[in-house]
C-alpha cells in the first residue's frame, strides 16, 4: 500500500490506490460507485415526477420518448460517460464518441425536469471556484454546446433541477 498524509490526496485515484493493490479491484470499485451514483439519480428523478403528480408515461409523452427511455433514466440504467478533460481540444465535437452520449444524457435529463414542469440549469464551477449557470433547454444541448463548455475545462459541471423552490442536482 502507499502511504498518504492523512486524507490528503491528490486524486480519487490516489486514494483507491491507497487501499486496493490490484488495478482490477479499483475499476471494480469505481464501477460500483458509479452505478450507485445512477441509482440515486434515478430516485431523485422519481421524486421529482412524484412531487409534480405526473406518470412515467405522462413524461414519456411530454418527451416524445417511449416508455423504456423513461424508465431506464428513473432506474439508474445509465451512467454519465467518462471524458478525458485533457483531450477535449482533440475532440471533434458533432461525431465524438465521448461527447455524443454525454450531451444526448444531459438532453435526456432536462427534457424529463421540463416535462414535469421544472427549470433546469448547467451549473460550471471553473478553476478559483467561479460558479456559472446556464440555462439549459432541453432543444439546445448538444455536442458543440457540451464542446464549448468541456474547453474551458471546469472543476466540474452539474445538472441542477429546480421545481417549486425544489432544488437538486441530478447528474
Amino acid at each position: 500500500m502507499n502511504t498518504h498524509e492523512a486524507g490528503v490526496y491528490d486524486s480519487p485515484d490516489d486514494l483507491l490506490a491507497e487501499f486496493f493493490d490490484d488495478p482490477a479491484d479499483r475499476e471494480g470499485v469505481k464501477r460500483e460507485a458509479e452505478r450507485l451514483a445512477a441509482e440515486e439519480r434515478g430516485a431523485r428523478l422519481v421524486e421529482l415526477r412524484e412531487r409534480a403528480s405526473a406518470t412515467r408515461e405522462d413524461v414519456a409523452r411530454r418527451m416524445g420518448v417511449e416508455l423504456a427511455r423513461v424508465i431506464n433514466l428513473e432506474s439508474g440504467a445509465f451512467s454519465l460517460p467518462r471524458v478525458d478533460l485533457s483531450r477535449i481540444g482533440e475532440l471533434e465535437t458533432s461525431t465524438s464518441d465521448e461527447l455524443i452520449p454525454l450531451a444526448q444524457l444531459i438532453f435526456d435529463l432536462a427534457a424529463y425536469i421540463q416535462a414535469i414542469g421544472g427549470d433546469v440549469r448547467i451549473e460550471i464551477t471553473q478553476p478559483g471556484g467561479r460558479v456559472r449557470f446556464l440555462p439549459a433547454a432541453a432543444d439546445r444541448i448538444n455536442a458543440d454546446l457540451l464542446h464549448t463548455i468541456l474547453k474551458q475545462k471546469p472543476e466540474s459541471l452539474k445538472v441542477v433541477a429546480d421545481m417549486d423552490g425544489f432544488r437538486t442536482e441530478v447528474a
